[in-house]
């Protein structure tokens, strides 16, 4: 009974765990060039950094720079406690709530931290940084952070209004628009190499990916579980 169980859930999850891989693709290729051909990654990245880079209105600088911190620390912590206070308050859904912690908590905050310990890029130095932007360059921790964080919040978003056309639309706005738009801030900014922003990209989406079929599986919809108790 228990294997059936676990072999329910193994048939539920798989699909979410073959679109993570692929989602996962980019970070291994990227990967794979810094170790079999470094001359050609870094002559890709410096190609798009230098197309991309800010050499526009100094205002326009200050709004990217400060458009940015929307994947800074201290304001994810402030936008994390935001949503799974007021989330916790009109749901009481505490099961979720920890899950949208423990997603982020681990993604975000020892995923990212572990692959920039690992692979030890430094910044770009062919630019002038806009910004003062200290640690390692490779994955983009902004762009993976944005992903899941506000991947998490698409989910949350999606689940909660997906009978509702506009809730669909409005989680994929999420989903897209401010992991896209932080990643290619970090490049313009100088702070990052495109290729650091489309790992961090690819991490955070296989992160949240895995975490939705999780979400799915064990908690939203119990179908396994309700099957299994029944059994019992």
């Amino acid at each position: 009974m228990i294997h059936q169980f676990f072999q329910g859930h193994y048939t539920y999850l798989k699909h979410y765990i073959s679109r993570a891989v692929i989602a996962f693709i980019p970070f291994i290729f990227i990967v794979c060039c810094f170790l079999f051909r470094p001359d050609w990654i870094q002559h890709f990245d410096e190609r798009v950094l230098s197309q991309l880079y800010g050499y526009g209105n100094p205002v326009f600088h200050q709004f990217i720079g400060q458009y940015t911190r929307l994947a800074d620390g201290i304001m994810v912590v402030a936008i994390i406690i935001f949503c799974a206070l007021n989330f916790n308050y009109y749901t009481k859904q505490r099961r979720i709530m920890r899950w949208f912690l423990v997603t982020i908590g681990i993604g975000a905050g020892i995923l990212n931290p572990l692959m920039k310990f690992i692979i030890q890029r430094q910044r770009p130095s062919v630019v002038s940084h806009l910004i003062n932007q200290g640690g390692f360059s490779f994955p983009s921790g902004h762009s993976a952070g944005s992903m899941i964080l506000y991947g998490t919040i698409a989910i949350l978003v999606y689940e909660q209004f997906k009978h509702h056309r506009w809730g669909s639309w409005l989680a994929y706005f999420i989903l897209f628009f401010f992991p896209t738009t932080i990643a290619l801030s970090r490049i313009y900014l100088g702070v990052h190499y495109p290729s650091d922003t489309i790992a961090g990209i690819s991490l955070g989406l296989a992160v949240i990916i895995l975490a939705a079929g999780y979400l799915r599986a064990f908690i939203i919809d119990n179908a396994y579980w309700e099957e299994f108790s029944s059994k019992k």
